[in-house]
């Protein structure tokens, strides 16, 4: 593990959120209460809120927490994409933990996340040829 994962708080306001959305380049993020998970936000979820507000200054200046959703799954940085494929069937991320000394978050360790994926790509057989239906070479 490598990276720490970006997050924001559950009391931090939308505005919060959206900005550091922006400046982080990402569509999603966990929302911690205390360290712990409790919630996601999406920009989905924030276009969302927004559609139902009556005044978009008025949500912008709400917690996170107002409008989060379910907290992403979690997966302990052992595990494999064969084995966290299925916890994103219906979530849009798996959120990586490792507890520790700080009992903090970390991001999955990039080098090893595109070694897995590799591992998946190279077992899938070749496209058929549309006309015998062998795998084509």
């Amino acid at each position: 593990m490598t990276t720490s994962v970006t997050s924001v708080r559950v009391s931090d306001t939308v505005a919060v959120a959206i900005r550091v959305m922006r400046e982080k380049g990402i569509s999603q993020l966990p929302v911690l209460s205390k360290g712990v998970p409790v919630g996601s936000l999406s920009d989905r979820s924030i276009v969302h809120a927004l559609s139902e507000a009556q005044d978009a200054d008025a949500l912008a200046k709400r917690p996170v927490g107002d409008i989060m959703g379910p907290p992403f799954p979690t997966a302990g940085p052992e595990t494999t994409v064969d084995q966290a494929y299925p916890l994103l069937e219906d979530q849009p991320a798996v959120l990586v933990v490792e507890t520790g000394a700080n009992d903090g978050l970390r991001g999955q360790d990039v080098d090893s996340l595109e070694a897995n994926i590799q591992a998946i790509i190279d077992r899938v057989p070749p496209p058929c040829s549309a006309t015998d239906r062998t795998p084509a070479s």
